[in-house]
């Protein structure tokens, strides 16, 4: 069971070594033999650690491997670099940078041979800290070459670990193993690179002067900067990982080599950053340009920045692009040049920014030149112009040409149409009104076509500069009286400043002006209204509102928004405008149409009260207003009659009919009806029948003329005694005789009456009497004069016959049915004298009949 544990620890470890332990490419027979090289290294650490060695990171050192003759070649140190990479790409160990190893076994001053005993492993482990050293030989056989390497422990000088592995001869690892290190160029100090916790650097020697580096040497460096180009190209980065180390191991001071060593590390999955600087650092230490076109001051550069080093970074980057201006690209691929300078440019950005939150302008416009002279990109002449705006107005003509620089550079440097902001607010500082107006207009288009959750800073301020050149342009318009032209004007504004209220009071004056669908001037004006806050002229804007809905014939809003705009006038306390007048007479003549509507339709009297309240604070000269006043108050509360025929006459008195048909006088006859003064009553009701029938009124067209009769004939109902005298012919009697009669009568003239009726008369052959009633209708027969009348009647009654003795028969009695007709003259106003002359026809059931013909007085019993 233990060996099946420690078969599946050794099988995980080597798959998670030969999955994870390099980024993913295509592996040779070399790599392949290294992985299991360094696979069967840890395996076998790790069954001798035991288990409870714990999880901690094993802190080791790598030698180069010798050969059998104890010689360093390239290929054993080309072996203990890859296991370098290997052991530290597992993460379970902690390697020793190889300079730092070759700095510290020069200090020991071992020898060549790389053979460590249990004493110098010992003194390994304490300079380096290190818990072991590995180590190892090179065996040259017929087709493969064997490596056969060991740990030893610094805490014991013993053996804990070894393994070994055959890798295949071809042609690179023979000349690699062909190839000698000399003991001065194997274990040379690392130069240009700050030791862990030393203060102090070690400069680059440079050689002699005058004595030239051999051939061989400069032969050599070049084919491995070729393979090491080509591995890169190929994107094959374990191999030109492998090919730096070989180059390095060889030549410390190879620059190109120790950059391109750093650039391999940006590769690696996660990417080793930390080595990636050191490399990169002591690259551009030992040469100015290691890659000849700035290429790693570029990646220096990124590096600085991610650290938040910004000057560092923004130094480097300059550098980078400057070295690629000056020599051009060195490839086609070289596409990191346009990403430096847009780094580089962002950097310049945030710098500036920062100027300009502490509102250090002068500093901003000295980096935006700069910038400009370094590699002219767009933003740093938008940049300029905003620093010079803000430093002065007198310095907008220097920033326009800035700004047109930037739009030359890019259609819109910034991307959000702030460029065109500050173009638009320059030329306003040099009053080009309308250049202005249209770089303003363009930058809202550009900001509006940004997808953000908010406006930019400069929005609001876009939009106040476009409101000022919108007025100006808005105010020549209508004082030139080219309201047409301001209509299409302010549609176009519109477009760009939505919201701007006193753009709407202008829409609507416009259409009020030009005489338009009224519709169109309410609607801006009520949006206008909708943002009252905003205005400049409340009062103004009401009166148009008014103005307005009057046109539209909307009487009720119209006084509501005339109303507002004369007390809003009146709490400003300034001098009166010259639409006030215009406003009273508009809102006179919309209480007017109210009124009228009321008088003709009748109302709420709630309502009616509260509007004639309002209207005569507004207006008091106005009279309908207080007769309104008083009709209500009489109606809604009987008890307030005295203040209602004050409001009447204080009417009156402002005019003798404010109407002009006659209302005031049926107020005056409801007021006093509601007294109980009933003569007066009538004579107000009469009056105001009168001058109604003058204006033409109708009982169906206009109700109070309707209410006005109605009252009237109510309280005209007359009581009257009559007496009359006829002359009547009966079927009995031979010769005419005289009838008297006495009776009463009620009702209302030219409408109908009823009345009681006794008629007596003595004949020459008898003595008659009746008694009975009648109904009459009347009509007016010279309307509407109400003077002479025409009148049927119908009636019956009882009769009685007394015979004169002479006459044979008796006494004689029964029933009756008259009718009659005629016309009836009235006389006097009120209570009225009456005289009517008509005739009449009586049928006596089983006697006979009579015709009469006579008048009939009547005199008024009230």
């Amino acid at each position: 069971m233990k060996k099946n544990n420690r078969f599946s620890l050794r099988l995980t470890i080597l798959i998670g070594l030969l999955l994870g332990s390099a980024p993913a490419f295509a592996q040779t027979d070399l790599d392949q033999s290294l992985d299991t090289l360094a696979a069967r290294i840890v395996t076998v650490m790790e069954e001798n650690a035991g288990p409870d060695s714990g999880a901690e990171k094993k802190r080791i050192a790598i030698l180069d491997f010798l050969d059998l003759q104890g010689n360093v070649t390239s290929l054993g140190r080309f072996v203990a670099e890859e296991l370098t990479t290997r052991f530290f790409l597992t993460k379970r160990f902690d390697v020793i940078e190889r300079q730092l190893l070759n700095k510290v076994l020069d200090e020991l001053k071992l020898s060549a041979s790389g053979v460590v005993d249990a004493s110098s492993a010992q003194e390994l482990g304490n300079i380096l800290g290190v818990t072991a050293v590995v180590s190892g030989t090179l065996s040259e056989l017929t087709a493969t070459v064997r490596v056969n390497a060991r740990v030893i422990a610094t805490s014991t000088g013993m053996i804990v670990a070894a393994a070994s592995v055959e890798l295949p001869k071809d042609d690179s690892v023979s000349q690699l193993l062909a190839t000698v290190v000399t003991l001065a160029e194997g274990f040379q100090p690392a130069t240009g690179l700050e030791l862990p916790g030393s203060a102090e650097e070690t400069s680059v020697s440079s050689p002699p002067a005058g004595i030239p580096l051999e051939p061989p040497r400069i032969q050599q460096e070049q084919e491995l900067k070729n393979r090491i180009e080509q591995a890169l190209e190929n994107r094959n980065y374990r191999r030109a990982f492998s090919l730096c180390q070989e180059a390095l191991a060889t030549n410390p001071d190879f620059a190109f080599a120790r950059a391109a060593l750093g650039y391999v590390y940006l590769q690696f999955q996660p990417p080793n950053e930390e080595q990636a600087l050191n490399s990169l650092e002591e690259a551009v230490n030992q040469s100015e340009y290691p890659l000849e076109n700035g290429f790693a001051h570029y990646l220096l550069g990124r590096l600085y920045s991610q650290q938040g080093r910004r000057v560092e970074a923004r130094l480097a980057l300059e550098k980078a692009i400057r070295r690629y201006q000056a020599i051009g690209p060195l490839r086609s691929i070289d596409s990191w040049y346009d990403q430096a300078v847009q780094r580089c440019s962002e950097m310049y950005q945030e710098e500036i920014k920062t100027c300009w939150e502490r509102q250090d302008y002068q500093q901003a416009l000295f980096l935006s030149q700069q910038v400009i002279e370094r590699f002219n990109p767009a933003f740093a002449h938008t940049a300029k112009a905003y620093s010079l705006l803000q430093i002065g107005p007198g310095y907008a003509s220097e920033a326009i040409n800035a700004l047109l620089d930037a739009l030359q550079l890019s259609a819109d440097p910034t991307g959000d149409g702030w460029t065109y902001y500050l173009l638009g607010w320059a030329y306003q500082e040099v009053g080009a009104t309308e250049q202005a107006r249209e770089r303003l207009e363009e930058a809202l288009t550009r900001s509006q076509q940004v997808l953000r959750l908010t406006p930019p800073e400069w929005y609001d301020d876009c939009l106040r500069l476009l409101h000022e050149i919108y007025g100006e342009k808005r105010k020549v318009l209508l004082e030139e009286e080219r309201y047409a032209e301001a209509i299409d004007f302010i549609k176009q504004t519109l477009a760009y400043v939505p919201g701007d209220a006193d753009t709407y009071v202008a829409l609507g004056y416009s259409y009020l002006m030009t005489g338009e669908d009224p519709d169109r001037a309410i609607e801006a004006l009520e949006e206008a209204n909708r943002k009252k806050v905003e205005l400049t002229t409340p009062a103004w804007s009401q009166y148009l509102l008014g103005w307005a809905y009057q046109e539209r014939e909307r009487h009720g809003s119209a006084v509501e928004a005339l109303g507002e705009a004369l007390r809003q006038e009146d709490e400003t306390g300034s001098a009166p405008q010259e639409w006030i007048p215009d406003c009273r007479r508009r809102l006179e003549e919309s209480y007017t149409q109210l009124f009228l509507l009321f008088r003709q339709r009748g109302g709420n009297n709630s309502y009616y009260l509260m509007l004639a309240e309002e209207c005569v604070q507004l207006l008091p000269e106005f009279a309908i207003g207080y007769a309104v006043k008083g009709y209500c108050l009489a109606e809604l509360n009987p008890q307030r009659d005295k203040e209602a025929l004050a409001c009447l006459e204080q009417a009156q008195a402002l005019k003798e009919d404010p109407t002009g048909d006659g209302w005031i006088y049926y107020a005056f006859g409801r007021v006093y009806q509601q007294k109980g003064e009933k003569q007066l009553a009538l004579e107000y009701l009469e009056e105001a029948l009168i001058r109604g029938t003058e204006a033409k009124l109708t009982p169906q067209r206009s109700y109070w003329y309707r209410q006005c009769d109605t009252l009237f004939k109510k309280l005209s109902k007359q009581r009257r005694m009559a007496l009359g005298l006829s002359v009547s012919m009966d079927s009995w009697t031979e010769d005419p005789y005289l009838m008297v009669e006495l009776g009463s009568e009620k009702g209302w003239p030219f409408q109908s009456f009823s009345g009681f009726k006794v008629r007596t008369g003595l004949s020459t052959t008898a003595w008659l009497g009746e008694a009975g009633g009648e109904v009459a209708w009347e009509g007016d027969l010279f309307a509407p004069t109400e003077t002479v009348g025409w009148y049927i009647l119908l009636g019956g009654g009882i009769y009685g016959l007394i015979s004169i003795p002479e006459s044979s028969s008796g006494f004689d009695y029964g029933f009756y049915f008259n009718f009659g007709t005629g016309l009836r003259l009235y006389l006097g106003k009120a209570n009225r004298f009456s005289l009517a002359i008509g005739s009449d026809y009586r049928h006596y059931f089983h006697r006979g009949s009579a015709v009469a013909f006579g008048v009939t007085l009547g005199l008024p019993s009230q």
